[in-house]
Parts: structure tokens; C-alpha cells; sequence
């Protein structure tokens, strides 16, 4: 326990002691002993570091005062106040529960800086023990400030390198409501002192700057420079530059200075600041490089690898932040909090999860609350399959930041993969709720996560917030590149179209999209690939690399680099196949680097960004009425916005023996992931059991045994028997496309319909019933049944949908007519039909492009029937 000692420091003239400060710590807190250390204990007590405090008594008595304070802590225990502070209530029992204390300097203007004007410690705490030890070793202090070398930073450092170890770090209000660079705390908690600051104004408040986010003052950092009396005016120009935000205009200037002063490593550091605030990332990563090389002191060495690895991580150069971190020497890099995330993010990117895992527990051992850490090690279990672990880490961040969106909405997707829907509307709408809030306050800094809205139930307008929201997050202080040189007449020459994707591959995106990038007219035509995910050696990755005139790898390069690939090859319409889903690179296209950008298929939705001019839809997922719920044009394709690659396999599916099904049973399909589950399904689906005894569901398989046991329990809990749901097991494209001809009759799920899903399904010969929903992915199954010829299987309401399921389920003869026209259908519908859909897209493409050469602005397009 923290002993009720209040300790003051005051060394060198007394008669300047600040008593009336001292004495309101007494007047409040009576029942505190109070000890006040001066010259006299300076000069008896038994000082472990009493060489250096000498040392520093002929620079700055502060030092002195830190050393001081130190040891008084580790001997004695109790509460250090800095002389100079005022208490203005009495401090409360609560706040000494752990087992050492300190304060947050202020979190704003000096983010991440750990105050040691205000310390609390049980005796002989190891935490404290170790700072006197390393101090000890020192033969002698270096020239940095006291407050660099003994005092805060210090501290701060330690905490790095121990790790917090118990250490409760109080918010900065508590006692440092005013800071000195006249920031002051306006809110409602609770203050129970005031600093003064003394000294610490007079003695370091011109170097505030340095440790600022963002840019710091040259000053201090680049002393060379500074010596040399011909850069002073080019300097102080940088300097104003600075203050005024205009990065691109200081850099030029830093670069001049550098000319002049090439090995000054602190001049190199702050061109590389002021780089990142310019968001020029490669120019900002070969500063890095350059103040890591000249790096003067340990301090700017370590703010320069930082830069260096943050700067990759905005070039998308994932490997290089891994090969970075990793070329440190260990005791180093275990040391190194902000390194140890990025290269967890770094190979998470670089998918790598389990090594990520490895990586981000490290981080988090030393910094146990940060929240990033904590989403990139959900995002790393994630890919590793282990749900439970991935719930756990969201849960953990939606639980010390309740205000974040992301991880609220993660931690509801997570759950909905293994079935577990505890207060589910009650959740779902303080989502809403909240991502509303957020939405109207223009908030840059929160963003949600627009899929996981895709299986819950929302209204347009709420996907259109959340898209917003996402995208101003991902593509604030992105600029776009210059408009682009106008281009020929179309008349004579080919429309240069370019696709943005990681998803082509052995992916649902390249299984759709392949046959009708090969059915384009090529003399019309100029396709590009944009790829940003490496070769798997598919046959879709195969034809889809054959079937255009560019397919650029552009993984490695960054969001920047991406866009002026992009403008260099001339496209003209650009093409998003991705949203707001899985490893997108949506922000590209807030660079502007193509005339006319719109995007299709990946998404379910609006993207919520400015720069994208138009969504690729038909009648059913993107109706006129919708319009105003999406941030882009809507432009629809005549029958169905889903193209379908008629190379799926044609052969009969494996026997149900082979399958695990019951052979007499009627077997219904949902061969939706289990997230795309809800209670409200559910119970539907139920009632379609029990009012057809011979049935079975045949489920896909959930991520992990437990998701499919929580079926199984929610099943029972509505009164049918759990072995009445057959689970199937994960299977490659083929195999899977296959065997979902053995059902017998598909149940689509909502609000969130199957989109490949029902297309392989329909594809398979088996009948889809499906219930029209309010928004894009609700209503995908509506468009594939019309497109196929089977809208009678749309539903209106729950209901209907389950009066249509028994009486299918019940009538076989019925269900083999509806198999018969959908295998008629492979040859003769919309939906099948590769070369109608490429002559459709082509003619959507052409209305895109006439009214954007005749400088008409975007405007809602309707289908043209064929």
C-alpha cells in the first residue's frame, strides 16, 4: 500500500521556497504527513546517485530534484508533489490503489509524455529500483536538459523499457489542468491540483515544440546548422513556414539547408516530419533513412527509425518495416513499442498472422491498453480462423474505448461467426445510433465497418453513413493527383478501362467477372488489371491475365504510387471492384488518377467517397427511388448487376452417402457463411423444420465447432432436434460448386441474401426462395432470380417465405420442373448468358464516357433493355 507521505523537494535558495503552495497540500490533507527535502538532506542522506546529482547541481537544481525523488520513492514510499503546485481539493483514497503512480503531462501538446511532478510508489518497488540502477551505470550524465536526461523523458523511457508494471498513469487534468504552453483542461472531471511550473517554464517551455505530433521546431534539432550563421534567415524561413502548416514550402527550404549542412541528422529529421505532414511518403522515408544515418544521439536515432517504418507503412513497402524492425538487436527491439505494431501491421498485411501474433503480444507487453495493437491482433486471430480470440481482442477495445465505432461493429461481426446473438437488436441498434451521432458531427477521426452493416438489418441511409464515415477516415489529407490532359475523341481510339481489385484470383469476384472480361471487344477495348494481391497460380488469375492488355502488379507500391500507375497508363474509367470489403484500396480513388471512376460488384452499397462518380447496379439492388442513399450516380445494367462465368462445372453432384445427408430426407440448403445467421432467420427456418418432419438443413459449415454447437443449441431452444442440421465442411471452388446440386431446395438467408452463393446454387439446378430486403444486399437474390427467370420465388414478407418453403419442400414434383428450367437456363437466361453481359457493360460504359466528353456532370442512368 502507498504510505500517506506527501514528499517535497526544494533545493538551493529557501528563502525562495514557494511555503503558500506547500501549505495547501497540508491545509487539504490533513491526516498526510508532510516531508520537505532541502539542502540539509541533500547534503546527509545516503545517495546512490549522489555523483550525478552533483554533476547536475552545476547545470540545473531541477535535475537535481529529479534525482532526488527517485530515490526518496524507492527508500521511503509515498506521493511526490512538485513544490510549485497548488492543491485545490483533498486527494482521494481510489487514486493510490496500485502499486506506483504517475501523470500524463498533457495529452494534446504532449502526447505520450509521462510528468514526474507528480509520483507514488509502495517502497522499494523494483519499477523505481531500476531508474536509479541505470542511472548509476552511467559514468556521467550527458549534456541534454534536465528534463530530457533525469526528468520526464526519462521516466517515459523507463516506462518503455520496462513496460508499466503496475504503474497507473492518471489522465493529465488530475493535477496538470494548465499546461505551459497555455493549454488549459475546460472539462467537467475532477482536478485536485494546479501546477505552477517555476523553473520548468523558464527552463524549457521554448523547446514545447520538439515532441510535438506532427513537425517540430528545427531548433535543438538541428544544431550544425544552426552554428553556421549563413542558414540562420534560411532557417528562421523554414521555421515561420512551419508554424503556418505549409509543409511543402518548408521542406523545399530544408532541403536548401541541407545542401549546405548534409551530415546534420537533426535537420534530417525534421525534413522527414514535415514530409510525413506533407504526406509524401517516399521522399518522407529517404529522409528517414538519412537522419537514421546521421543520427546524433540515441533519441533521434530511435524518432528516425520510427519515421522510416511509418513512412513504408504509408508506401505500402510492408516488407521493408518487417526487414526494419527485425535487423534490430533484440534487447532493442523488444524495447521498442511503436516499431514492434508496425511490423505486427506490417505482416499482417504481408499475410503472415501467425508470426503477426507473435509480434503484436510483444507490443502489448509493453503498452497493455494501446488500441491499435490490440485491432491488429484481432485482425491477425481473425485470419487465423480463431474467432474466439478475434471476438476477445475487439471486445477488450470496445471496452476501453467505447467511443470506437470499428471496433464495436467488428466485435458484433465476430460474434454473428459463431452464432452468438445475445442482445441482438438492442445491440445492433446502439450501433446504429451511434455511427448516426458520429455521422453528423462530421467526425474525421471515427470511421465504422460498412460490411459488417451487409448481414445486419439497417436502412440505405445508415450504410450511407457508415460508408462516409470510412471513407473520410481513409482519405483524410489525401490529395488528388492534377486533372488529367484531356484525351482524344473517342471516335478514334479504344475506351482504356482499368479494374481495381485483390480479388482476382481463385475468389468469387474472378469466378463472376472472367468469362465477360474475355467476351469484351478488344479492338474497342483497352483493359487493365490493377492487382494488389500476389499470383495463387489459378486458372481465373491465368485467363484473367490473358484476357486484358495490362495486368500490373501494384501490391508492393502505395495508395499514391498506385493512383500515378494508374494516370500513366491513360485510363479512363476506373473501375473499383472492392468497397468497403477486405484489403481494399478504395482511397486510391480519392487521388482522382482516372476522369471517371465508379464502382462495381465487390460491395453491396454505397462507398461513401467523393471521388467515385458512379455505382455499377440494375433495378433490383440499386432502384431510382434509392438515389439518395448513395453518394455516388447510380448506373444500371439491364438484368442483373452480377456477370456469371458459364464454366462452372456441368457434372452430377457426389451421392448424398458421399455427403453425409440422410438419402430419403428433403434436404434444404444454405450454403451462406454463418454470419450472414440471425434470430429472426432462424426462427423462420425452424418453423419450415418442424412443419416438414422429413427435412434437413444442410448448413455451411461455421468457422470453428463452436458456431456450428451454437446452431445446434439455438435450434433445440426452438424445439427441433439438433441432428437435424448437417453441417458442410469447407471445399475448393469446384468441389463446392458440385455438391451443392444434392439439395433438394435453397433457403436464402436475410437481411443479407447470398450473392455467389445463389448463383452457384441456381447454377446447380436447385431452386432459391429468397425474401426481397430493404437494401443492395438484400435484394441481390431478387435480381439473380429474375435474371434467371424465377422471380416467382421472390417473397414479400417473412410469412410468405416460409409458406412458399413447406409448400416446395413438400410438392417433389414441383421442385424437379424448377430444376429442369434452371439446367435450360445455364444456356438460354440473362443471368447465364457471358456475351450478352459483356455487350451490355460495354454499352454502359459507352453512356459513362459520351457524357463525361461532353462535359455533362454524373447523373442517374437507368437500364436500357435489350
Amino acid at each position: 500500500m502507498i504510505p500517506r507521505t506527501l514528499h517535497v523537494i526544494w533545493v538551493g535558495d529557501e528563502s525562495r521556497r514557494p511555503d503558500n503552495c506547500i501549505e495547501t497540500w497540508r491545509q487539504h490533507n490533513p491526516d498526510w504527513e508532510l516531508r520537505i527535502w532541502g539542502n540539509e538532506e541533500l547534503a546527509s542522506y545516503g545517495w546512490v546517485n549522489a555523483r550525478h546529482m552533483r554533476q547536475m547541481a552545476q547545470r540545473e537544481l531541477a535535475g537535481v530534484a529529479d534525482l532526488m525523488r527517485l530515490e526518496i520513492l524507492y527508500n521511503e514510499g509515498g506521493f511526490y508533489i512538485d513544490a510549485d503546485s497548488i492543491c485545490v481539493r483533498p486527494l482521494e483514497p481510489w487514486l493510490f490503489e496500485g502499486e506506483a503512480c504517475a501523470c500524463w503531462e498533457n495529452e494534446l501538446v504532449r502526447p505520450g509524455l509521462i510528468s514526474n511532478g507528480y509520483l507514488a510508489s509502495v517502497p522499494d518497488n523494483p519499477f523505481f529500483g531500476q531508474m536509479i540502477l541505470d542511472l548509476q551505470a552511467l559514468p556521467e550524465l550527458d549534456e541534454r536538459m534536465a528534463w530530457e536526461s533525469v526528468g520526464p523523458q526519462f521516466l517515459t523511457d523507463s516506462v518503455r523499457k520496462q513496460g508499466y508494471n503496475g504503474l497507473t498513469i492518471w489522465p493529465s487534468h488530475f493535477f496538470i489542468p494548465k499546461h505551459f504552453t497555455g493549454l488549459e483542461y475546460s472539462g467537467g472531471g475532477q482536478v485536485f491540483a494546479t501546477q505552477e511550473w517555476g523553473s520548468t517554464l523558464r527552463g524549457y517551455a521554448d523547446l514545447h515544440k520538439k515532441r510535438l505530433p506532427g513537425v517540430a521546431s528545427f531548433q535543438e534539432l538541428a544544431p550544425a546548422a544552426q552554428a553556421n550563421a549563413a542558414l540562420t534567415g534560411l532557417l528562421q524561413q523554414a521555421q515561420a513556414l512551419l508554424d503556418g502548416k505549409q509543409w511543402a514550402a518548408a521542406a523545399d527550404l530544408l532541403q536548401q539547408a541541407l545542401a549546405q549542412a548534409p551530415a546534420d541528422g537533426g535537420l534530417w529529421l525534421t525534413l522527414a516530419r514535415t514530409l510525413r505532414a506533407a504526406h509524401q511518403p517516399q521522399a518522407w522515408l529517404d529522409a528517414a533513412e538519412q537522419a537514421i544515418r546521421h543520427a546524433a544521439t540515441e533519441a533521434h536515432g530511435r524518432e528516425a527509425l520510427l519515421l522510416a517504418a511509418q513512412a513504408a507503412m504509408a508506401l505500402n513497402d510492408h516488407d521493408y518495416v518487417v526487414r526494419l524492425v527485425t535487423a534490430l538487436p533484440e534487447a532493442q527491439r523488444r524495447q521498442e513499442f511503436e516499431l514492434l505494431r508496425l511490423q505486427g501491421t506490417a505482416l499482417n498485411r504481408l499475410h503472415r498472422p501467425r508470426q503477426a501474433v507473435e509480434v503484436l503480444m510483444q507490443a502489448l507487453s509493453l503498452k497493455l491498453d494501446d488500441r491499435d495493437a490490440y485491432v491488429e491482433l484481432g485482425f491477425a486471430f481473425d485470419n487465423l480462423k480463431m474467432k474466439a480470440e478475434a471476438a476477445e481482442c475487439f471486445r477488450t477495445v470496445a471496452t476501453l474505448h467505447p467511443e470506437h465505432l470499428g471496433a464495436q461493429a467488428y466485435l458484433l461481426h465476430l460474434e454473428q461467426h459463431t452464432a452468438q446473438w445475445g442482445d441482438y437488436r438492442a445491440r445492433i441498434q446502439a450501433l446504429l445510433d451511434a455511427q448516426t451521432q458520429a455521422a453528423q458531427t462530421g467526425d474525421a477521426t471515427q470511421f465504422s465497418v460498412p460490411f459488417t452493416l451487409v448481414s445486419l438489418p439497417h436502412h440505405p441511409r445508415q450504410m450511407l453513413e457508415a460508408a462516409t464515415l470510412t471513407s473520410r477516415y481513409l482519405s483524410q489529407g489525401l490529395v488528388p493527383l492534377p486533372p488529367a490532359p484531356a484525351r482524344p475523341p473517342r471516335a478514334t481510339r479504344r475506351l482504356h478501362v482499368g479494374l481495381l481489385s485483390n480479388d482476382l484470383q481463385a475468389h468469387a469476384t474472378a469466378t463472376l467477372i472472367t468469362e465477360v472480361i474475355e467476351r469484351l471487344d478488344r479492338s474497342r477495348y483497352e483493359i487493365s488489371f490493377f492487382s494488389h494481391a500476389a499470383d495463387d497460380g489459378s486458372d481465373y488469375r491465368r485467363r484473367l491475365s490473358a484476357a486484358c492488355d495490362h495486368f500490373e502488379d501494384v501490391q508492393g507500391l502505395g495508395l499514391l504510387a498506385t493512383a500515378q500507375r494508374i494516370r500513366e497508363l491513360g485510363v479512363d474509367l476506373l473501375i473499383d471492384l472492392k468497397g468497403h470489403t477486405s484489403g481494399s484500396r478504395l482511397a486510391v480513388l480519392a487521388y482522382r488518377p482516372a476522369p471517371l471512376q465508379a464502382t462495381w460488384l465487390g460491395f453491396p452499397g454505397t462507398t461513401g467517397l467523393d471521388g467515385v462518380d458512379y455505382v455499377i447496379g440494375d433495378r433490383f439492388v440499386t432502384p431510382l427511388d434509392h438515389q439518395p442513399w448513395y453518394s455516388e450516380r447510380i448506373a444500371q445494367l439491364p438484368h442483373s448487376y452480377q456477370p456469371n462465368d458459364g464454366h462452372r462445372p456441368r457434372g452430377p453432384a457426389p451421392s448424398r452417402a458421399e455427403l453425409g445427408l440422410p438419402q430419403d430426407a428433403v434436404v434444404l440448403l444454405s450454403a451462406n457463411q454463418v454470419y450472414k445467421l440471425n434470430p429472426p432467420l432462424f426462427d423462420a427456418w425452424m418453423e419450415i423444420l418442424r412443419r416438414v418432419p422429413q427435412a434437413v438443413l444442410w448448413q455451411l459449415s461455421g468457422s470453428d465447432d463452436g458456431a456450428n454447437a451454437a446452431l445446434q443449441r439455438e435450434a433445440a431452444a426452438r424445439g427441433v432436434a439438433p441432428e437435424r442440421l448437417v453441417f458442410m465442411p469447407a471445399a475448393g471452388l469446384q468441389e463446392h460448386a458440385l455438391r451443392l446440386g444434392a439439395a433438394d431446395l435453397a433457403l436464402d438467408s436475410w437481411p443479407c441474401n447470398g450473392h455467389t452463393t445463389t448463383s452457384d446454387t441456381l447454377w446447380a439446378g436447385v431452386p432459391v426462395v429468397s425474401l426481397l430486403g430493404e437494401s443492395f444486399a438484400g435484394r441481390v437474390s431478387a435480381s439473380l432470380l429474375d435474371a434467371v427467370g424465377l422471380p416467382e420465388l421472390v417473397c414479400a414478407d417473412v410469412p410468405g417465405y416460409v409458406e412458399l418453403a413447406c409448400r416446395l419442400a413438400s410438392e417433389p414434383q414441383t421442385r424437379a420442373a424448377l430444376r429442369e428450367r434452371l439446367l435450360q437456363a445455364r444456356d438460354q437466361a440473362p443471368l447465364f448468358d457471358a456475351n450478352g453481359f459483356a455487350s451490355d457493360l460495354e454499352a454502359l460504359w459507352e453512356r459513362l464516357w459520351a457524357r463525361h466528353e461532353a462535359g455533362e456532370a454524373p447523373r442517374t442512368l437507368e437500364a436500357r433493355l435489350r
